[in-house]
């Protein structure tokens, strides 16, 4: 089984690729990534981390780890308030960064949402081409 790779950035600011093993949630909504380094002349280090410590990378498939949302939906909103001004951000279902409290939208309520100035999260790109394909 080939495993997804992500970049962890260490305390010291370094970036390493690392292979994503599994991602679990824990009770407070944070998600957990076990990860694996493999270092030169092969030793494998595993460790887990979150976000925003590890990040996915643009093209890598996670699909086969559970996802941050066990929906059939393809996206989801999270709605906030900052400066008094209500965000919503729109992130794909699989979304790495997704808060526990976020919940599913259909794609009608997607498209509705995007014209009344959603954001789309930077990190999972929900307004990509493949994200609307079959989707209603």
């Amino acid at each position: 089984m080939s495993h997804p790779r992500a970049r962890v950035t260490l305390p010291d600011g370094q970036e390493l690729g690392v292979l994503v093993l599994a991602r679990e949630r824990a009770e407070d909504g944070v998600w957990w990534y076990s990860l694996r380094l493999v270092l030169p002349g092969g030793r494998e280090v595993d460790f887990r981390a979150s976000p925003p410590a590890v990040q996915p990378i643009p093209g890598e498939d996670y699909s086969t780890l559970p996802g941050p949302a066990a929906t059939s939906s393809a996206w989801l909103l999270t709605e906030m308030r900052r400066a008094r001004e209500p965000v919503r951000l729109l992130h794909r279902a699989d979304c790495w960064l997704a808060p526990a409290g976020s919940r599913p939208v259909s794609g009608d309520e997607y498209r509705a949402l995007v014209a009344a100035g959603a954001r789309a999260c930077d990190a999972c790109l929900p307004d990509r081409p493949e994200t609307w394909d079959g989707q209603s």
